[in-house]
């Protein structure tokens, strides 16, 4: 095997290997580094269930104590080019490395969070999303959406010479360690019995989970992974929050309850401006058709009443200002996902959204017609077209028969199978 590797790129060679050879080579990757900690630093990081999450200090070695920042920097950068070329699978079994070194690094220095770009840019309630949201996808954007984040610093390399400074000696720790720490996580509040995510150690855990992401981001401020991962995070509390909030929480409890409100409006906030800046660094036309779409439903989810679903009509969401700005900004980055991929539901979206903003009908309706088109055995689509035809009607069709010319018809057959 070592001849063979010599003989070409290394990266070319694994490639080639069918799954049982790479599973093989890693496995030869992995005692050898399980050797090379045994006789660097006397440490044990085999991923044996037996061991504690600390990891094992061998008893016949006293080879380094794993107790200062000093010997943890240098383990770390030790480690730092296999994290970096390791896969999820060779990212878990350094996980417990991470968690130990995290013990003297367990955040950035004060210094770095004192002012932290990434909290105000994520909270600030002076930031202009529409703006940001209009300009989203054109030329020259990423520089204008740094700018809203760094307006002090004048440049994110400015502020990563800042970061720098404020960071040394242990600048490559503080940079690298959070974002592998995540990674090697599985962190997900969706793995945890219902309704956790109400509770309050609920809430601590998304916290927790959305911190590695946002000290990451403190010294990458450009790391594309970092920002998606993030609004992920966020999207997913409001997903289980709406969803368990249903089931778990009775309509007098929900009315009752200031936080849980206030943390799906704060998640919201936040999901969309990681996804606006995730879509400035979005570098493949899928990925950018990708990021409009879920812009998309933020903001449109953004229209709904909150839990519980069977007490969505006591309430009607005032049409004011804000709401017909989620529906302007949910409507145009449909139209840019459609332009890169047309997906029926983008025009079923499109349809919708034109009916609340109280475009003509035959605006909205042409757009129904157009998602029966693209899946014509979806039923969300025919189900519109015929409401809004029927709310047509009654609005204006007994006075006005003339309207009825402007109602696109579906094809006959169709609409009978």
């Amino acid at each position: 095997m070592g001849g063979k590797i010599k003989e070409k790129n290394p990266i070319e060679y694994i490639n080639e290997l069918n799954e049982d050879e790479r599973e093989e080579l890693e496995l030869l990757i992995d005692n050898a580094l399980d050797q090379c900690f045994f006789c660097l630093y006397g440490l044990n990081i085999r991923s044996d269930s037996s061991y504690d999450d600390d990891l094992a200090t061998h008893k016949n070695t006293s080879r380094g104590d794993y107790q200062s920042k000093e010997q943890c920097a240098d383990v770390f950068q030790y480690i730092l080019p296999c994290a970096r070329a390791s896969s999820k699978t060779g990212l878990i079994k350094l996980r417990r490395v991470f968690r130990a070194i995290r013990k003297h690094f367990p955040q950035p220095p004060e210094e770095v969070l004192a002012g932290n770009a990434i909290d105000k840019f994520l909270d600030d309630p002076e930031l202009c999303e529409d703006k940001l949201s209009d300009k989203a996808g054109s030329e020259g954007y990423l520089e204008t959406i740094t700018k809203v984040i760094f307006p002090d610093s004048g440049s994110v390399k400015q502020h990563r010479a800042l970061m720098v400074r404020s960071s040394e000696p242990y600048f490559e720790v503080y940079c690298n360690l959070y974002y592998f720490l995540a990674l090697s996580e599985e962190m997900s509040a969706t793995d945890k019995w219902p309704g956790f995510v109400l509770t309050k150690e609920g809430e601590e855990f998304v916290q927790q989970n959305a911190n590695l992401f946002k000290y990451d981001l403190l010294y990458n401020p450009l790391r594309f992974e970092s920002w998606q991962r993030l609004g992920n995070t966020y999207d997913e509390e409001v997903d289980l929050l709406l969803n368990d909030g249903s089931k778990h929480i009775n309509v007098a409890g929900w009315r009752k309850n200031v936080t849980l409100p206030q943390r799906v409006d704060t998640s919201r906030r936040r999901s969309r401006r990681c996804l606006l800046m995730s879509l400035a660094l979005a570098k493949t036309p899928a990925q950018q058709c990708e990021i409009h779409e879920l812009l998309a439903l933020v903001c449109y989810d953004s229209l709904q009443n909150v839990v519980p679903f069977y007490d969505q009509r006591s309430a009607v969401p005032s049409k004011d200002a804000v709401w017909m700005a989620f529906c302007e900004n949910s409507l145009r980055h449909f139209k840019k996902a459609f332009t890169q991929k047309q997906d029926w539901s983008h025009a079923f979206y499109m349809g919708k959204l034109c009916e609340k903003l109280g475009y003509s009908y035959e605006t909205s309706l042409s757009y129904y017609s157009v998602a029966i088109t693209l899946n014509s055995s979806a039923v969300d689509p025919v189900y519109r077209m015929h409401a809004s035809r029927l709310k047509l009607l009654c609005k204006s069709g007994r006075l006005n028969l003339e309207v009825l010319k402007n109602i696109p018809l579906v094809n006959q057959q169709r609409m009978l199978s």
